[in-house]
């Protein structure tokens, strides 16, 4: 009978559509390349992607840095201590601490070095993704998996983001990847390697252990034979400890010690949630804008025309972990995109496995030239694609030269406050980080009529500024999103009326409360 063991190692031994010199090529030219596309304009403002989530890790490096320089004036400490305390703490602040040492290690604090170390992470998770491909379905089908993982346009965008995602991804395939080495040569060095890898990963976000444990359960009862056997065998419950210790001990302090993570985790699993329709439309919608339809489609048929049980389990553990994770954290797979991250290496080996069924039959129908020609314009074709995909978005992006540019202003027209108002809408982080100052938010449109619902009472501009000015003697209300201020009238109507102005350009007006109309 034959083990996990024999079938890994069995694999590399096919006939291959591209020789190794070639394969070796292809995969240098992916890789330089995707690097390439990551590395333009990385000193831009992140504002791209995500930039409430990329922001709030910008705000923690620099107050960890600002701390470390002695010869950092006071007053920039001091804001950046105070943005720093303003922000939930949700993951631990790895990449946040890594930002802060590369600072240090350049003299000074530049928004690129922790967007390069995400790129990096990514594209080191694309090497172990490559290596998993080839050991569970075939050495050209692997050039599939990595093309797909490097060059899809959201994965472009989101490997270049602040985020602790990409280093998430890179932990967990290197978990995988441990996997199977630990399947190929079992012993408690390679389980301890795969723990540390596992448990890594799950520290560094918590959502990569569906996708682990499907990963590891699903060998293991390849192993067995059995689940009663392979849930009950000492590596596997060791594995599971040394995987867990990291996460259950930062989580039991975060929600019963501290209590900065208990809202967090009651916001994640909203069970009802389950039983509405828009919750499954909207969730069918977010993996289109991440993945794709097609190829969402192209990997499930990979995963059921793999003929090997073997790596078909494997996937089918990966894609289940997918589905158990998002019935958990039913909240944010249906609202965040970048919950959908880890889903885009398991698409990857999944249309990697499709590629290379493609890739064996048209080795086996024929040696001509003009196949071999077919298949490499077939490959260029879907790197194209992509590539034109992206840099047509990108050319759709507006300069965020500018919002930066008006962050900067208005900092220094308020002195750098910390008792300011602010009404920026989505770049409400990038005023305070890139003006050096401290606000408290005022709602939107939306967030007042959602509240007004909530509680079934409306709250007026004036009751509202009377109300927060009572608790947050603010000195400053700033406006940077000029046509949400348009939306609010009352609001626009209560400061033009009261208070005077301090600046003002096309881009923001600047309210002095210290001094009424009246």
């Amino acid at each position: 009978m034959e083990t996990v063991r024999d079938y890994l190692t069995s694999k590399g031994k096919e006939a291959h559509f591209f020789s190794p010199a070639v394969r070796v090529v292809i995969v240098w030219v992916l890789f330089l390349a995707s690097f390439a596309l990551r590395t333009y304009a990385i000193t831009e403002p992140p504002l791209e992607f995500n930039p409430i989530r990329q922001y709030r890790y910008l705000l923690v490096a620099r107050a960890y840095y600002f701390e470390s320089i002695p010869s950092i004036p006071d007053w920039k400490r001091q804001v950046a201590t105070i943005n720093q305390q303003d922000l939930s703490i949700l993951e631990p602040p790895i990449m946040p601490y890594l930002a802060y040492l590369g600072y240090r290690l350049a003299g000074a604090e530049h928004v690129w070095i922790p967007r390069m170390m995400s790129v990096v992470c990514w594209l080191i998770g694309g090497i172990f993704l490559y290596r998993i491909s080839r050991r569970i379905i075939s050495a050209d089908g692997a050039l599939f998996s990595v093309a797909f993982y490097l060059f899809l346009p959201f994965g472009i965008f989101a490997s270049r983001s602040f985020q602790p995602d990409p280093l998430m991804l890179m932990l967990l395939l290197a978990s995988l990847y441990s996997m199977l080495r630990y399947y190929e040569q079992p012993s408690f060095k390679t389980l301890w390697i795969v723990a540390a890898a596992s448990g890594l990963a799950v520290l560094a976000k918590p959502t990569s252990v569906f996708f682990i444990l499907g990963g590891f359960l699903s060998l293991a009862h390849l192993e067995e034979r059995s689940w009663r056997r392979a849930l009950t065998r000492p590596p596997l419950l060791l594995f599971l400890l040394l995987t867990a210790l990291p996460l259950l001990t930062y989580y039991f302090y975060g929600i019963f010690v501290s209590d900065f993570l208990r809202q967090q985790a009651e916001y994640s699993f909203v069970p009802s949630l389950i039983l509405h329709w828009f919750f499954w439309r909207s969730w069918f919608d977010l993996i289109r804008t991440v993945i794709g339809g097609a190829p969402l489609i192209l990997g499930f048929l990979g995963v059921l025309t793999l003929g090997d049980k073997k790596a078909k389990t494997f996937l089918t553990g990966l894609w289940v972990g997918y589905i158990v994770f998002g019935l958990v954290f039913t909240n944010h797979i249906h609202t965040h995109n970048y919950y959908h991250l880890p889903f885009i290496p398991v698409i990857a080996l999944s249309c990697g496995a499709l590629g290379a069924l493609i890739i064996e039959r048209l080795n086996e129908a024929s040696t001509e030239w003009h196949w071999r020609a077919a298949a490499w314009c077939a490959l260029i074709m879907g790197l194209l694609l992509p590539i034109l995909e992206y840099t047509e978005a990108r050319r759709l992006l507006p300069d965020f030269d500018k919002p930066a540019k008006i962050a900067r202003e208005t900092g220094e027209a308020v002195a750098h406050s910390t008792k300011t108002l602010l009404l920026s809408s989505r770049y409400e982080r990038a005023v305070r980080y890139h003006g050096e100052l401290y606000g408290v938010t005022w709602p939107g449109k939306d967030e007042r009529h959602w509240e007004e619902l909530s509680t079934d009472r409306r709250v007026g501009a004036e009751e509202r500024l009377r109300s927060l000015l009572s608790s947050y003697p603010a000195d400053y209300f700033v406006v940077t999103d000029i046509g949400e201020f348009e939306r609010q009238q009352d609001l626009k109507q209560l400061l033009t009326l009261k208070f005077p102005i301090l600046q003002e350009n096309s881009g923001y007006v600047i309210f002095d409360l210290r001094k009424n109309h009246r």
